[in-house]
């Protein structure tokens, strides 16, 4: 057999395993209102770019916007089971494998499968758990571990999932001040920044100004790495 077409084959047959394993687990997502999860996190998204600024930051929360606060009811009545999924989601890593599939399926369009990047799941939990809030308080200890994570993608995506929430200030402040030293340049500048933005005071004390290199804006959508999450 022609190495081509044996390729072919094994990326076929994944497909249909990878297509099947996602349609049991979207079976298994939490509902409400006859909506999955993931359904409602899409709203809340839809509702969030309907009012999106750049100069507002990252993680800006239209919390006033009726359809944002019926996707946000929606999340929290789910709470319980959503929150297992969400951390679920934040820990995504693409595969060698997944990738090839992804290009695979990317260059032939006639399949209507679509296989998503590990950073659109990282975005879904972060969204997810800003539209929980406060009902996310179970997930903070877990979060807050991951934030010292091994993994720089872990540490970053739980810091923003952890921030979206809107902790109390005896929780998160902790969290900023070990994180402005973080060895990810990124990582260091997003917490410097969110330091100067919710506790200025703290920040001057840290020796954290509103100049350069700290008060920048920082790309949240990007992976720095592909290993796989540290649990």
């Amino acid at each position: 057999m022609k190495r081509p077409r044996l390729i072919r084959i094994v990326l076929v047959l994944v497909l249909v395993l990878g297509c099947l394993a996602i349609a049991i687990f979207r079976a298994r997502e939490p509902r409400y209102q006859g909506r999955t999860l993931s359904e409602w996190i899409k709203a809340g998204g839809e509702a969030r770019d309907k009012l999106w600024m750049p100069h507002m930051g990252p993680t800006y929360q239209p919390d006033t916007d009726p359809d944002w606060q019926v996707a946000s009811h929606a999340v929290k009545q789910m709470a319980p089971d959503a929150i297992p999924f969400l951390l679920r989601w934040a820990q995504a890593n693409d595969s060698r494998l997944k990738i090839r599939l992804i290009e695979w399926l990317d260059d032939h369009p006639s399949y209507p499968y679509k296989v998503q990047h590990a950073g659109n799941r990282y975005l879904e939990a972060q969204l997810g758990f800003g539209l929980l809030g406060n009902e996310a308080k179970p997930a903070w200890p877990v979060l807050i571990k991951w934030t010292s994570s091994t993994n720089q993608q872990l540490r970053f995506t739980a810091f923003l999932c952890l921030q979206a929430t809107k902790p109390d200030k005896g929780i998160f402040l902790p969290v900023l001040l070990r994180l402005i030293h973080d060895p990810s340049k990124k990582i260091q500048l997003t917490a410097s920044n969110v330091l100067l933005e919710q506790y200025p005071q703290d920040a001057e004390v840290a020796g954290i100004s509103k100049t350069p290199p700290h008060f920048q804006t920082i790309p949240t959508n990007q992976s720095d790495t592909n290993q796989p999450p540290t649990k």
